[in-house]
C-alpha cells in the first residue's frame, strides 16, 4: 500500500514537500514524519539527537513505525537510531547527546538491516501520557567526505480495532574486557513480573560479536530458544517476529558470544568499535515491559 504524507522538519514545521512510503501488506494510518539529518561534525561517530514536539501526534498509540536512513549518497550512515517519548522539554537539535531524560521511554530501535515496526490491525504501542517530545537518538558513522543525507522516522496511527496494549521492553547483559585474539561469553536476564505475549525479539551486538541467542526460561525449568542468531552479522540486524506467551516470573535469556581477532583489547561501550550484548523485545500487555 502506497500512503502520501507531509514531512515534518526538525523543528516540528511541516515543510512543502510530500513523500510516498511504500509498504506490504502494511498500512500506515495517520502518519507523522520526523525528520532529521544526523552528522557527527569532525569526529568519526557520534550520538546525534533531535527533539520534535508530541502534542499533535495521533494518539496515546501507535500501529507502526516506519524508517528511512540516510540514502547511498550520504557520506554518513546510521549506526542505529532509537525514538524515545519524553515527559520534559527536549531541544529540536541537533544537539550531542550520550543518555535521555529521566523517565524517558524507549518505542523502538532500528539497526543496519533492521526491520520497521509493524504491528498487526489488533494492536499498538502505547505512548505515555505524559509525553511532550519525541526524541530520535541516532547514532552516527562518518564514512567518507560530503555531505550527510536526511533521515526520517515515520509514526503511523492505531487502527480502530485495537485490543493488545503494547511496550518496548529492553535489557542487556555485561560486555567483558574482550582478550586480543580470544572468544568471551556473557549472560544477561530479564525475569517477567506478570503473563506477557512476546510479539518480537531484537538482538543487538557489535563488529567482535559472533553469536547472540535469547531463550525463555519457565518457573519449571523448561528452556526454549526465541532466536539463535549464529554466525551474527552485524550489517543484517534484523528484528525477528515471534508469537510466545510467557508465564509470570518466566525469565527471558540472552546469551552473547563474541571474538576478538585483534590485537588490542575491546571494551564493552557506545562506540561501534566498543562491544554490546542487548535484547529488545514487542510485549503486550504494556504493563509487562518491565524486569522484576
Amino acid at each position: 500500500m502506497v500512503v502520501t504524507f507531509s514531512l515534518l522538519a526538525c523543528g516540528g514545521n511541516a515543510a512543502q514537500e510530500s513523500h510516498e512510503v511504500e509498504t506490504q501488506a502494511f498500512a500506515c494510518l495517520d502518519p507523522l514524519t520526523l525528520s532529521f539529518t544526523a552528522d557527527p561534525g569532525d569526529a568519526d561517530e557520534a550520538y546525534v539527537c533531535f527533539g520534535f514536539d508530541a502534542r499533535a501526534s495521533m494518539g496515546a498509540e501507535l500501529g507502526g513505525i516506519v524508517w528511512r536512513p540516510p540514502d547511498a549518497a550520504s557520506a554518513t550512515l546510521l549506526h542505529h537510531a532509537t525514538l524515545y517519548a519524553v515527559a520534559t522539554n527536549f531541544a529540536d537539535g541537533p544537539v550531542a547527546c550520550d543518555g535521555m531524560p529521566a523517565g524517558a521511554v524507549g518505542l523502538h530501535v532500528w539497526s543496519p538491516g533492521g526491520d520497521n515496526l509493524e504491528l498487526p490491525s489488533d494492536a499498538a504501542l502505547v505512548i505515555p501520557a505524559a509525553t511532550r517530545r519525541f526524541v530520535v537518538e541516532a547514532h552516527v558513522r562518518r564514512i567518507q567526505t560530503g555531505a550527510a543525507r536526511k533521515a526520517s522516522v515515520t509514526l503511523c496511527g492505531a487502527s480502530s480495532t485495537v485490543v493488545h496494549h503494547a511496550a518496548f521492553l529492553g535489557y542487556s547483559a555485561p560486555a567483558p574486557a574482550l582478550r586480543p585474539m580470544h572468544e568471551e561469553e556473557s549472560d544477561g536476564a530479564c525475569q517477567l513480573p506478570s503473563d506477557a505475549h512476546l510479539w518480537s525479539v531484537w538482538p543487538h551486538m557489535h563488529l567482535a560479536g559472533r553469536e547472540i541467542a535469547v531463550s525463555v526460561l519457565s518457573a519449571s525449568g523448561e528452556s526454549s530458544t526465541l532466536v539463535d542468531v549464529n554466525p551474527w552479522t552485524f550489517h543484517q540486524q534484523h528484528t525477528y517476529r515471534i508469537a510466545v506467551d510467557a508465564k509470570a516470573g518466566d525469565t527471558l535469556q540472552t546469551h552473547c558470544r563474541w571474538h576478538n581477532d585483534t590485537g588490542s583489547y575491546i571494551f564493552g561501550g557506545l562506540r561501534t568499535e566498543d562491544e554490546m550484548c542487548n535484547t529488545g523485545l514487542i510485549v503486550w500487555p504494556a504493563e509487562a515491559a518491565a524486569c522484576r
